[in-house]
């Protein structure tokens, strides 16, 4: 038994507690997949063009044909947060590159950081245009050339702070603790 503000903490409601975090790790890891699986087949999930501007149907209050309404465009907006998800999501993984990298070293962060290393060391646009044009024109080539050429400083700045949390002695303490 331990206690927790003054009061006896039975075994049973420890496990109780491990539980409840065990749903709850579960079910945030069943969201995250399935906004991961929203991200990626966004382009087939979108019930209209989030680009198709409607002047006709502008600021549309949500209905079932709109179901979060349109912009001041006539766009829909459940076309645009699907499509915005795909970005923005993708656009995490920089930081989760770094987070890897800082957690569990070795031959990952070694080989992961040398890459960033290179897309570092030519200028930032200079290289995003040569990428563009490798991949050829269109708004969503221009979107990879600039993830390509920023994803490089993000993953550092992860790193560093997880280079630097990981060695808090609260860190530790809380490892001993289980």
């Amino acid at each position: 038994q331990s206690t927790d503000n003054g009061k006896h903490v039975t075994v049973r409601v420890q496990r109780i507690r491990k539980i409840h975090i065990k749903q709850k790790l579960i079910i945030f890891s069943v969201l995250a997949v399935c906004l991961v699986v929203l991200a990626v087949f966004s382009d087939h999930l979108c019930p209209y063009d989030p680009y198709a501007q409607d002047l006709s149907s502008a600021l549309q209050a949500p209905s079932l044909q709109h179901p979060m309404g349109t912009d001041t465009y006539g766009r829909d907006m459940l076309s645009r947060v699907i499509s915005g998800a795909r970005a923005s999501i993708f656009s995490t993984f920089s930081t989760i590159v770094g987070l890897c990298c800082g957690y569990y070293g070795g031959i990952l962060d070694s080989v992961m950081m040398r890459i960033s290393d290179v897309c570092l060391a030519f200028p930032g646009l200079v290289f995003a245009m040569a990428i563009a044009a490798i991949l050829g024109g269109g708004i969503q080539n221009a979107i990879i050339a600039l993830a390509v050429v920023s994803w490089p400083k993000y993953s550092r700045i992860a790193r560093s702070q997880t280079l630097a949390l990981k060695e808090e002695p609260y860190i530790h303490a809380a490892i001993l603790a289980g």
